[in-house]
């Protein structure tokens, strides 16, 4: 077994744990789909030969849903036509643009996540530490996208390097929440 694949299948395991543990938070959805896409895209690749970048774009776009709360039971106009833009990117698109693709979407998460610990610190003066390491394994993500891009000798060194990064984090999700007080694992400001 490589040491590639030893890595994968560690991450894919590890990541199947923290939605039971954010199972009453508001991240429940977000850490469930980062799961289905771990087991999902070497599926789509192996069997089907797919790129698993789609999968991993398509769970990306449920990502940012999960976030916004848009309810994915109901209708809803603006969701159906990112989600079928996506689709006819997907359809034209190269493997490097999907990479890009990821990369945006990830970026906008970001984005999302600080808004939220802004609003949170600007109201109730906390800053959680599962959302600053939610904000750095979101950032993880999106450089271990731009080490696959950009750098063409090593990006598949740095690519596993940060997925092995990914793992720790999946590990510190199993033990800090979105539910728990932000006075037991967050930094005050007074």
């Amino acid at each position: 077994m490589t040491p590639a694949l030893l890595i994968h299948y560690c991450s894919t395991l590890v990541w199947i744990f923290p939605p039971i543990r954010q199972y009453r938070g508001n991240f429940f959805y977000f850490f469930l789909i980062l799961a289905f896409c771990d087991i999902i895209a070497p599926v789509a690749q192996g069997v089907f030969h797919y790129n698993p970048s789609i999968v991993y774009i398509f769970g990306s776009y449920f990502l940012i849903l999960s976030i916004v709360g848009i309810n994915l039971q109901k209708p809803n106009i603006l969701s159906a036509a990112v989600g079928f833009l996506i689709t006819f990117l997907l359809v034209y698109s190269s493997w490097l643009d999907l990479i890009w693709i990821i990369v945006i979407i990830h970026l906008v998460i970001v984005c999302l996540i600080i808004k939220s610990v802004l609003a949170q610190f600007i109201i109730e003066h906390k800053a959680g530490i599962f959302h600053i390491l939610l904000i750095l394994y979101e950032l993880t993500i999106i450089f271990k996208f731009l080490f696959l891009i950009l750098e063409e000798s090593t990006g598949y060194l740095f690519f596993y390097s940060t997925t092995f990064v990914q793992i720790a984090f999946g590990i510190a999700f199993m033990i800090f929440s979105d539910f728990e007080k932000a006075s037991q694992h967050g930094v005050q400001n007074k």
